[in-house]
């Protein structure tokens, strides 16, 4: 989130929007959507998985 935002900052708000929509999409595939709302859900900590990088 910090580098986006940092690049973000940078760019025109149309593009920075249009990459803000990107990641948000790409998110919704990944492991640590799933163990968040179900952290949020059973009120726990999310264990999230060790952090690969992009």
């Amino acid at each position: 989130m910090k580098a986006q935002f940092a690049r973000e900052a940078l760019l025109p708000l149309e593009e920075a929007a249009r990459e803000a929509t990107a990641l948000m999409i790409e998110s919704f595939g990944r492991p640590e959507l799933a163990e968040g709302l179900a952290s949020w859900n059973e009120r726990r900590e999310p264990k999230f998985p060790p952090h690969a990088g992009r």
